[in-house]
């Protein structure tokens, strides 16, 4: 019976008595065409597609029904696909690279502008529209200066794009008279002005002694005032020794408070030696507690044998105790010896801790091992160095005279020319081999009079379509092999007719 298979969603499985498969074949065929080596002609909302659209043309559409999916035109309709989250996608017109997340698509990369000895020293900038690079100068070229530059200063042009040398101009006059005068802006705030700092202050003498300096109501100037209201302090004397100044309920003067609440402390004496100040249930005053919660014992717990111990609120709550570690766990951590270099883990009961390996270090690694990536190797007890993809916008080639190859991670995306003068056999290989991702694809062409012949390795399965042999038809044929389930590989192309 058919079923659709994980993945890219292909349906295979038929019985070999099973009509009707021939559509499905063909729908997988062209998902694998589409989203194999997916190039598109652009990253649009469903409006903007074209209204005369042709077939091959392909689009990702951000929107409407069947947003984030590839639109493909195929036998006069749009043919509508799900992308696999992680795929990407060139968009030829403008040289960027898309990637999927599964519910969005996002750029990963676009070209750089062109450069030459002309952008020698010159840096990269986004763009003002924020939709591409720019290269631009390091940093602003310093104009020319010499004896007729003393005394200037380097100021920004009026256009903002380079640097001027400049006088500073615009200062008013000045000579004996203005000694000891600041500069300030002038009320209308289009130049600068000398004046006397002293000539603004009010006047002043003993009935100011200890007045602080303050705007005055209307913000036009300063006066004198005992605090930032202008009033006088509250009065005070003995009893008010100790306490602070705060400003009253109403917010229209200040008094003498002993805290926070302008009332009294709680009385206190050799009773509450150690005890902490906190505000009581109610809210309205404070009161002394052993501990911040008011409602625990009145003392510690005893220090003596709880030597490295913390303290931690004990299991009812109602009190505090001396525990071990946070947990209140283990007496003490695993022994350290031959442990050298381990970690330190809770246990898989979760009730102690232990010493464990440390996470698998990394494979060696060198100048040959230069922009590779690090993957799990074939038998997944390991990790090794492997080249990385190869960008969706190019084919890799590889010319071979060998005349058997069996397929391995590093063809993947590859076109594979085989240049012999006798027959060449290619195996696709079995997971229990080379353990490939579905979906993998890899293209072959027979290069000169050798003809290739494609064979499945042990415990994989090739299916070839009807009355064609699993063999290139002559020199310059291109065959596809695609991965499309566990074990399972597909042929399609150029191949030799077997009738």
């Amino acid at each position: 019976m058919a079923r659709q298979f994980p993945g890219l969603g292909l349906t295979g499985a038929w019985l070999e008595s099973e009509d009707g498969w021939g559509d499905a074949m063909n729908a997988n065929l062209r998902t694998v065409s589409i989203l194999s080596a997916l190039s598109v002609n652009g990253v649009v909302d469903e409006a903007e597609l074209p209204g005369a659209p042709t077939d091959g043309m392909i689009y990702i559409v951000l929107d409407g029904a069947d947003a984030m999916k590839v639109w493909a035109r195929d036998n006069g309709v749009w043919v509508k696909l799900s992308a696999p989250p992680g795929i990407t996608a060139w968009e030829t017109p403008t040289n960027t690279l898309w990637r999927f997340s599964g519910a969005a698509w996002s750029v990963q990369a676009t070209d750089l502008p062109a450069f030459g000895e002309p952008q020698a020293g010159m840096v990269l900038r986004i763009t003002e529209t924020g939709d591409a690079l720019e290269w631009v100068p390091a940093n602003p070229e310093i104009p020319a200066y010499g004896a007729g530059q003393l005394g200037q200063f380097l100021s920004v042009t009026g256009d903002g794009t380079e640097l001027a040398w400049a006088s500073l101009t615009g200062l008013p006059s000045y000579g004996a008279p203005q000694i000891g005068q600041v500069l300030r802006v002038n009320a209308t705030g289009d130049a600068t002005e000398w004046f006397t700092l002293e000539a603004e202050l009010p006047s002043y003498g003993v009935p100011e002694a200890g007045q602080v300096l303050k705007v005055n109501a209307t913000g036009d100037g300063v006066e004198w005032g005992v605090d930032g209201t202008g009033d006088t302090l509250p009065s005070y004397s003995v009893s008010e020794a100790g306490r602070v100044l705060k400003v009253n309920g109403t917010g229209d003067a200040t008094e003498w408070g002993v805290d926070g609440t302008g009332d009294t402390l709680p009385s206190y004496s050799a009773a509450q030696a150690g005890n902490v100040l906190k505000v009581n249930a109610t809210g309205d005053a404070t009161e002394w507690a052993t501990d911040e919660t008011g409602g625990g014992g009145t003392t510690l717990p005893g220090y003596a044998g709880n030597t490295g111990k913390v303290l931690k609120v004990n299991a009812t709550e109602d009190g505090v105790e001396w525990a071990t570690d946070e947990t209140g766990g283990g007496t003490s951590l695993p022994s350290f010896v031959g442990n050298t270099g381990k970690h330190l883990a809770v246990n898989a009961t979760e009730d102690a801790v232990e010493w464990v390996d440390p996470p698998e270090a990394l494979p060696t690694y060198g100048a040959p091992d230069a922009a590779k990536r690090l993957a799990v190797n074939g038998a997944g007890d390991g990790l090794v160095w492997v080249d990385p993809p190869t960008s969706a916008a190019l084919i890799a080639t590889a010319m071979s005279t060998a005349t058997a190859h069996t397929i391995t991670a590093s063809d993947l995306g590859q076109l594979m020319h085989y240049n012999t003068s006798t027959s060449t056999t290619i195996t696709v290989p079995a997971d229990a081999t080379e353990n490939l991702p579905t979906g993998f694809s890899v293209m072959v062409r027979q290069h000169s009079t050798g003809g290739v012949t494609f064979v499945a390795g042990s415990g994989a399965t090739l299916q070839v379509p009807a009355d064609f042999n699993a063999a290139t038809r002559a020199v310059g044929s291109v065959v596809t092999l695609v991965k499309i389930w566990s074990d399972l590989w597909v042929i399609f192309g150029d191949l030799e007719a077997s009738v």
